[in-house]
C-alpha cells in the first residue's frame, strides 16, 4: 500500500545526488556559502553541464532545502546549519561507513544514492 511505502521511506531514507554531497559538506564543517559551494564542486560534478554551471545548481539546492519533508539544514542569510535530522546522519556517513556508489546516474546529482538503515 502507498502508506506502506511512505512509512518504509520514512525508516529509511534515501539521500543520492547534490543533497548526499551538500550534507557531507555541512557535517565536516563548511557553513558558509562560498565554502559550501568550494567544497561540493572539488569533489563532485554537480552541475556541470546544465545551463547554469555548477555553482547556480549547489546554492539552488542549499537554498531549496526548507522544502524538504525533512530539512536537514537552514539557512540564515549565507549560513547554513544543521537540523536535528541532519545531525542524525553523521554517524551514517561517516570516513569508515562510506555509501556505496551506484550506477544510476541522477540528473545534476552525480549518480551517487545512499540510504540509510
Amino acid at each position: 500500500s502507498e502508506e506502506g511505502a511512505r512509512g518504509e521511506e520514512e525508516s529509511a531514507p534515501l539521500l543520492k545526488g547534490i543533497r548526499l554531497h551538500l550534507l557531507r559538506a555541512l557535517l565536516e564543517g563548511h557553513a558558509e556559502r562560498d565554502e559550501v559551494v568550494r567544497e561540493v564542486m572539488a569533489r563532485s560534478s554537480v552541475g556541470v553541464g546544465t545551463s547554469n554551471g555548477p555553482r547556480s545548481a549547489i546554492v539552488t539546492a542549499l537554498g531549496k532545502e526548507w522544502k524538504q519533508a525533512e530539512p536537514l539544514w537552514t539557512e540564515s542569510d549565507a549560513c547554513y546549519s544543521l537540523t536535528t535530522r541532519g545531525e542524525a546522519w553523521r554517524r551514517h556517513l561517516s570516513a569508515q561507513d562510506e555509501p556505496p556508489h551506484t550506477a544510476e546516474s541522477s540528473r545534476g546529482g552525480g549518480g551517487e544514492a545512499w540510504r540509510r538503515h
